[in-house]
């Protein structure tokens, strides 16, 4: 289903890989694309939280969203017997009555929700908080980061997620304005996960500690206090590569095309090397998660999942539940899927995963594969196919990549240096090069 023949979600998710879970409550079913609830009978809000309180005896129908009680005709009709007026001032009376009552109702109802919105709220800033004070604790310097709202322009949203949203905007420095993408983090959400405040301020703490490599997005700020937080990096125009490659695959790849796609392949094995030097591993390493600069430089962006292998020694051992959120299982080496277990070679296994995507320009992984047999899938030595527009110097390295011991792939700098060589030997990437875009060369 969808644009992109992604496989139908199971009931309760949504989104893309269905890594959204629904809220809706009351049994009402939810959108598997935006989330949205649809009410059953008796329900209403936006999520199906509230109880509709409308008399069938009296005509009145609940509105799905509103929870309101729409009249849909009237039971008692006047005539020209005289009781017209009776009715009249009984209605009068009556609606007046109503009236009285339902605004003493909508006092204490205010009133209740108001206390109810300002105990969830110092509870949820008091959690967000204590992660903040964490974060600063362990990198003082970060203080230099904070940035007051005012100097923040917001002009539109490019992008949402289940917690915040990704937003364009202009940045008032020193230096003068900048462009910068923001990504929020909403704590006045009805529905919040401790997980997310945790990813939060630890992306913050990545991009920190990985600042200045030109193939990592560089951080220009954070916003700790007031709602939404933000942290604010540089603005990648031409978006991310996932959608560069699947734009791609409407046109045709040319040779200079080809080029781009092979010097950011090469970019990313820079990061990834910068990230080894480091002890970092980053655990979604995905098209999804690479960002295109205007000058087609490739930068890894999202450091939510990532986790420095400093806490936990030379292994980060952290074994599947819902309390650490979804995770991308089709990027996933199987070490992990079998035992809990990721080092950098995990990284490097979803890189090969992510030329696999470049390759393919687009498509989504083990579309054919349960999840649940993922792991049997590996062990059988099966691995993802070779596309008909692959070059078998590329597949080659997915493979290396793909090895089931971790010991036996290549290290980052191992796959900078075979992608220098393919482009040294002018070696070809895809087999399906347009052939009017070759340029004739002399002797």
């Amino acid at each position: 289903m969808g644009t992109y023949c992604n496989e139908g979600c199971l009931p309760g998710w949504y989104g893309n890989d269905c890594a959204s879970q629904c809220i809706c409550e009351n049994n009402s079913t939810c959108d598997t694309k935006d989330g949205t609830c649809t009410c059953k009978e008796a329900t209403c809000g936006k999520y199906c939280d509230s109880k509709c309180e409308c008399y069938e005896e009296q005509h009145f129908v609940c509105e799905e969203t509103t929870g309101l009680c729409r009249c849909e005709g009237s039971r008692f009709q006047a005539d020209s017997t005289g009781y017209s007026f009776d009715i009249f001032l009984f209605a009068v009376i009556g609606i007046a009555s109503a009236a009285i009552a339902l605004f003493a109702c909508l006092v204490c109802l205010a009133h209740g929700l108001r206390r109810h919105r300002q105990g969830f709220k110092t509870i949820v800033d008091t959690e967000f908080d204590s992660y903040v004070e964490e974060l600063l604790r362990e990198h003082p310097d970060l203080e230099e980061w904070i940035l007051k709202r005012k100097d923040i322009k917001v002009q539109k949203e490019i992008g949402f997620g289940e917690f915040g949203r990704i937003e364009l905007a202009e940045l008032q420095r020193r230096d003068g304005t900048v462009t910068a993408a923001l990504k929020s983090l909403m704590t006045k959400l009805r529905h919040y996960l401790p997980i997310s405040y945790r990813d939060f301020c630890h992306e913050i703490a990545c991009l920190k500690k990985l600042q200045g490599h030109p193939n990592i997005i560089y951080l220009l700020g954070i916003v700790v206090s007031g709602d939404p937080k933000y942290i604010i990096v540089e603005y990648a125009a031409r978006g991310d590569l996932l959608n560069y490659v699947r734009e791609l695959r409407n046109r045709g790849i040319t040779r200079p095309e080809e080029e781009r796609l092979l010097g950011m392949a090469r970019d990313i094995t820079l990061a990834l090397q910068h990230m080894e030097e480091n002890k970092f591993i980053h655990r979604d390493i995905a098209c999804r998660n690479v960002l295109i600069m205007e000058d087609y430089v490739a930068k890894i962006g999202d450091f939510g999942l990532s986790r420095d292998i400093y806490e936990t020694g030379q292994y980060c051992k952290d074994l599947w539940s819902p309390i650490h959120g979804p995770l991308p299982l089709k990027w996933t080496p199987p070490e992990f899927l079998q035992g809990g277990v990721y080092d950098t070679k995990g990284d490097i296994w979803s890189y090969g995963v992510l030329l696999w995507e470049i390759a393919t320009l687009g498509e989504t992984p083990f579309t054919n594969v349960p999840t649940s047999e993922m792991t049997t899938f590996f062990l059988d030595r099966q691995r993802l196919y070779q596309s008909e527009r692959c070059t078998n110097s590329l597949y080659n390295i997915m493979l290396r990549c793909w090895q089931l011991k971790p010991i036996a792939r290549p290290n980052a700098r191992e796959l900078t240096n075979e992608l220098e060589e393919l482009s040294r030997l002018y070696e070809r990437f895809f087999n399906d090069i347009v052939p009017e875009q070759f340029e004739i060369e002399d002797w």
